[in-house]
């Protein structure tokens, strides 16, 4: 069986989307699981799906946890404009991961330790302002070399600091007003310098199916990230939110030219053969709106579309359709 990466996009509440396109390439199409991937990566809120389907596999429970479970006030905190403005917590990380995920839904740590799967997950040094990897994977040198740049590789956490690296990987700048150590230091969710990942070395050369939470490269977008990083960076300026307020902000407004640079190469990577995409075909929900029925609406949207691409994604994947 060939290799195969599959690379999912954080997208804060609106992940869901991811959640349904994983669920529906693991359930709902005859002849292919999960399990036809070697390589997983996975930024921010997909972080917790991909763990998920590790250590459950067939007992994952990520529909329920997208449309019923994170639909929580608990979880997504009254009145998020205004505590924005105040910069508190919008979105209460820390009841997601030592109510939900360690009391309610607990991995399997030694499954996920021990799978053949490798996984990668980018976070944000906030020592050093740069992204490094968390893998289950033994990785060589501990390093990979992006272009002229060295990206630190880190072995995934078995002991207490995985439940504070999953913290991490979520504590989504301005929403969740919190830096998390892991080992020797800090960090936050990388996704916004680091919203998906195409080069790493385990991954050159073999077939990725890329799930993103949006059309990215768009005029909109750019004018988007481009005007809220702005807002962002001088608005942490004049309230003194600090430095890292500020890099983040920063990274938002750059976030604008590096998406374009970013779809630049997946497409040439489409052309090519060696990459399939499933973004989103509708406008999603969920910005500040975690209700049952948006929730609902964005993991539907990612069930129907790989339904849908079915036969597409079975040839791209090397999987031959099933005789009805």
């Amino acid at each position: 069986m060939k290799p195969l990466a599959i690379i999912a996009e954080g997208g804060g509440l609106q992940a869901g989307f991811a959640t349904g396109v994983l669920v529906a390439l693991n359930d709902k199409i005859p002849g292919l699981t999960l399990r036809r991937a070697s390589t997983f990566v996975a930024s921010s809120a997909s972080v917790g799906n991909i763990l998920g389907y590790i250590s459950e596999r067939e007992q994952h429970v990520g529909q329920d946890m997208w449309t019923s479970v994170l639909t929580s006030d608990k979880f997504l905190l009254p009145n998020p404009l205004r505590r924005l403005l105040m910069g508190r917590t919008i979105l209460d990380v820390d009841y997601l991961v030592d109510v939900i995920f360690k009391r309610d839904y607990p991995f399997h740590i030694g499954r996920i330790a021990e799978a053949a799967e490798k996984l990668f997950f980018p976070v944000f040094n906030c020592e050093t302002n740069e992204i490094e990897f968390f893998t289950n994977a033994e990785h060589a040198d501990g390093y990979f070399m992006r272009g002229d740049k060295r990206i630190v590789v880190r072995k995934l956490p078995t002991d207490s600091d995985f439940y504070e690296f999953i913290r991490a990987a979520k504590a989504i700048p301005f929403l969740y007003s919190k830096k998390v150590r892991v080992g020797d230091a800090t960090y936050i969710d990388g996704g916004i310098r680091e919203p998906f990942t195409i080069d790493l070395p385990e991954t050159a050369g073999i077939p990725k199916i890329l799930i993103l939470s949006s059309r990215h490269g768009t005029a909109s977008e750019f004018f988007w990230l481009f005007f809220l990083g702005v807002i962002l960076y001088i608005f942490c300026s004049v309230t003194r939110r600090g430095a890292l307020n500020r890099t983040v902000a920063k990274d938002l407004f750059k976030k604008a030219f590096t998406n374009r640079r970013l779809m630049k190469k997946v497409r040439e990577l489409v052309r090519a053969g060696e990459m399939l995409v499933i973004a989103p075909d509708k406008k999603l929900g969920g910005v500040f709106d975690n209700s049952a029925k948006t929730m609902r609406r964005n993991f539907d949207i990612g069930e129907n579309q790989v339904l849908r691409r079915a036969e597409e994604i079975l040839s791209f994947v090397g999987v031959t359709m099933p005789a009805l």
